[in-house]
């Protein structure tokens, strides 16, 4: 009598696992697919924050060597003026030496050509 308990109670056992079985597959697919949805989503809104437009540059008119004129002062620091509107900006000095040595680089690449 208690081996046919148990062998009830162990079919119902399996009857209730059965019963949760296929929900549960369903579940884990439908969550997976929400998961990847947002993922795709987040990784779209991260793609597109890097394209926004660029901020404007107040020096970005200033494309010609014509216009424009570089001098280095006694601190180092590099200073570009630009002749057709009269503006100038300063800038620091490792900023001016790092432009010096590139210029430098170039024109002594140029001149060994």
């Amino acid at each position: 009598m208690e081996n046919v308990r148990t062998a009830q109670g162990q079919t119902r056992m399996q009857k209730l696992v059965e019963f949760i079985r296929k929900p549960f597959q369903y579940v884990i697919i439908i969550g997976a697919l929400i998961i990847g949805f947002a993922v795709g989503r987040l990784e779209h809104q991260y793609v597109e924050s890097k394209h926004q437009s660029p901020i404007d540059n107040p020096y970005d008119p200033i494309n010609s060597n014509k216009n424009i004129t570089i001098a280095v002062d006694e601190h180092n620091k590099l200073i570009l003026f630009n002749t057709s509107t009269g503006t100038y900006q300063v800038y620091s000095d490792s900023i001016g030496m790092g432009i010096f040595r590139m210029y430098s680089h170039r024109l002594f690449q140029k001149s060994h050509e």
